[in-house]
């Protein structure tokens, strides 16, 4: 960022606080939180930028997913390696928690994916990739400060949680309130949706909260894929689809079908990381990143360095990295309001329908059980004329001959 806009963006005033933070602006939301891009001063005079995940509000009303956003909030402050974004701090404001984490300036693999001319050169792909894969295996071999194993696994590695800053360093994001929204189960908008499809078979079986460490290697697989071929892997039609193709579709073709200077090394590379049985997957997020490497080094140029990549960001992103973030600085607390006046506006037709249709149910329960009363009355009738009908019958004829005394002996 250009010293120009880096004087804008910190001196521009605040439209909020959250805690110790002022607020600058928003800029990415989704169903869960939005991220608002914050000022820290510190004694002295120093300042410095970062970003602030805050929940919306009301999902923060779900006790349960309250402690999960604290709890693997907490656990990502523990998390230390140079390919993980940091989460500096868990907080509350208002009773809303958030996240205080370095900003990334750069930009989301998935959209380099999508501004890149053509497909990405393999090499870039490759240590994009093997970065990840090596954050990621920090965090799944973590220790808390007592040496107890963290186990974190991270559930929602997909393109847009991969960030490339413009200075060539490469993040993984969201180690916390993704987890917790996967576990939950959630299916609101922004959540799961765009995510299905880079989920591993055994996270759609019964019971696989306890997925391990090689679920973020099947995700990584995907976007290994996706960054090398341009399009995702298994997104179908509908989530029903998705899910079929991965666990019971057929096995995906490597990416050599679609990209001719794909070589057998990386097709192999990639056929483990994505492997449906967990038996035949890499073992470990380390494992893939070695292959990975080992596969950068056979390039006659050698592995990409940093500054490659930053140059490849310069080139797809003309004059973005000097540019100051798109902020939107509507006020907090009145965006809430007015979200929340449209929500109720939304919600009141919805709700005087839904009433229209209960009322409806009711009276055709009603004028069932009036007619289930009155099939059940001509039923009663029509026994009681049967039982009559019977009892007629049987009664002896006047003047006939007597019937026989059981077990009597006629002469």
């Amino acid at each position: 960022m250009s010293d120009a806009s880096k004087l804008t963006v910190f001196s521009q005033p605040a439209i909020a606080r959250l805690g110790r933070y002022e607020v600058l602006g928003r800029f990415a939301e989704g169903g869960m939180a939005e991220v608002f891009l914050a000022r820290e001063r510190a004694p002295g005079g120093a300042t410095r930028i970062l970003a602030l995940k805050r929940m919306r509000p009301h999902v923060a009303r779900d006790a349960a997913v309250r402690e999960m956003f604290e709890r693997e909030g907490r656990l990502a402050m523990e998390l230390r390696h140079p390919n993980i974004c940091p989460v500096f701090e868990y907080g509350e404001d208002g009773g809303i928690p958030f996240l205080a984490m370095e900003w990334v300036h750069g930009v989301a693999l998935s959209e380099l994916i999508e501004r890149a001319p053509g497909t990405l050169p393999m090499e870039y792909v490759l240590r994009i990739v093997s970065d990840v894969a090596a954050a990621l295996h920090a965090a799944h071999t973590a220790r808390s400060a007592d040496g107890t194993p963290l186990r974190i696994v991270h559930r929602d590695v997909t393109p847009e949680n991969i960030m490339i800053a413009f200075d060539g360093t490469v993040r993984l994001l969201d180690f916390g309130i993704a987890k917790a929204a996967i576990q939950r189960g959630k299916t609101e908008e922004g959540i799961l949706k765009g995510k299905i499809g880079y989920m591993a078979p055994e996270q759609f079986a019964k019971g696989s909260a306890e997925v391990d460490a090689r679920a973020d290697v099947f995700a990584l697989g995907v976007c290994f894929y996706e960054a090398l071929v341009g399009k995702p892997l298994f997104e179908r039609e509908s989530h029903a689809e998705t899910m079929a193709a991965i666990v019971v579709g057929e096995l995906p073709a490597p990416p050599s079908h679609e990209r001719a200077d794909i070589p057998m090394s990386v097709d192999a590379v990639f056929r483990r990381a994505v492997a449906r049985h967990v038996g035949d997957r890499y073992a470990t997020a380390d494992d893939f990143a070695r292959d990975l490497e080992r596969a950068a080094a056979s390039d006659p140029a050698g592995p990409v360095r940093a500054t490659a990549l930053a140059a490849l960001l310069d080139a797809v992103f003309p004059g973005e990295r000097d540019a100051a973030p798109t902020l939107d600085r509507t006020p907090i607390a009145g965006l809430e309001q007015e979200r929340a006046k449209a929500a109720r506006d939304l919600e009141r037709p919805s709700m005087e329908a839904e009433l229209d249709q209960l009322s409806d149910e009711v009276a055709s329960a009603s004028k069932r059980k009036q007619r289930m009363l009155i099939v059940l009355a001509v039923a009663v009738v029509l026994l009681a004329a049967l039982a009559v009908a019977m009892a007629v019958m049987n009664a002896p004829s006047p003047g006939g001959p007597a019937s026989p005394v059981p077990g009597a002996v006629e002469p």
